[in-house]
């Protein structure tokens, strides 16, 4: 019964908020040559940029002339932009993971088993968890939502000092503990507790606090906290009807029925089911939407018994 907080946030345009300066030392600290990193810069230094609007790309440019201020940021879709950033992030991170505790799990067994983890990290977004511990549940409560705080006001400083910034609209909370006074202890469904940042100009923002059935869209899969999988069933579940709507009334060779289920409606509605614990009857649900109209489109009968067909 630990008590857990989660705090999901997104860097704003990571990419082009990136200083070439500070990304060409971080890049050479890593071993890239000197030499390497100075005809990068200078080719980026004659580059000429399209604006975009939103009636479309203009058909004018600019470009960084002698003189001028340097011109900032990576550029959204260049080659290097993607391999710079995993070791510049890698760099912020390994600062965020020194200076919070982040979240210790101890396996309730095994004392040589436990979880330490601090952020979890995909590209712009990053996932801050903390735990701490408390004479009651909800002193704990009130212990790790100050921990969570400090670690995303932690991140997002690190950020705001190499030229990014972070999403506060985007960013949610979650804390997950559980209710003092009750045998065995019950999951209390909403915190009590706020979550301030302040950005580099000292604004406040209050981070949407979530309960713990509700879930966030990381990375395709509804995920939240008390493990519901109710969202993302419903979710598969029109996926499913949308994909099969979509061919349903429709004649095609039997090999391009083949290659759409293979390659399109199986990856698409099954991407996220390592993750899940849907039992056998939504299982079969999921199956059955799909089977009505693809076992025709590929000349099978439906009466014939599944383990044949499969």
């Amino acid at each position: 019964y630990v008590t857990i907080a989660l705090l999901a946030n997104d860097a704003t345009a990571c990419f082009d908020r990136m200083v070439p300066n500070i990304s060409s030392i971080v890049a050479m600290k890593y071993g890239m040559h000197p030499n390497v990193m100075r005809c990068r810069n200078m080719i980026m230094e004659d580059m000429d940029h399209a604006v975009r609007t939103q009636h479309g790309d203009s058909s004018g440019a600019y470009r960084e002339e002698s003189g001028d201020k340097k011109i900032a940021g990576e550029t959204q879709g260049k080659a290097d932009a993607a391999s710079l950033w995993s070791v510049e992030s890698h760099t912020i991170l390994r600062a965020a993971q020194a200076e919070n505790d982040g979240l210790h799990l101890p396996h309730v067994a095994d004392p040589t088993i436990h979880i330490r983890k601090n952020n979890d990290s995909f590209v712009d977004d990053t996932d801050a968890m903390a735990a701490k511990r408390g004479d009651t549940f909800y002193s704990s409560e009130k212990k790790t939502a100050a921990q969570i705080n400090k670690c995303a006001q932690t991140w997002n400083d690190l950020i705001c000092g190499t030229g990014g910034s972070v999403a506060f609209h985007k960013s949610m909370c979650w804390v997950m503990t559980w209710l003092d006074g009750t045998f065995p202890p019950q999951l209390k469904e909403q915190s009590s507790q706020q979550i301030v940042l302040l950005d580099s100009h000292g604004a406040s923002h209050n981070i949407k606090m979530l309960g713990v059935n509700d879930t966030n869209k990381g990375l395709g899969v509804h995920m939240a906290p008390s493990g519901q999988q109710t969202t993302e069933f419903k979710y598969r579940e029109n996926q499913c009807k949308d994909l099969i709507n979509s061919v349903r009334g429709r004649k095609m060779p039997m090999h391009y029925a083949i290659s759409l289920l293979n390659g399109r409606i199986m990856p698409k509605t099954t991407y996220s089911l390592n993750l899940t614990t849907f039992d056998a009857k939504e299982c079969k649900r999921l199956n059955t939407i799909v089977d009505q109209v693809m076992l025709n489109q590929l000349r099978l009968n439906r009466s014939t018994p599944k383990a044949v067909l499969y």
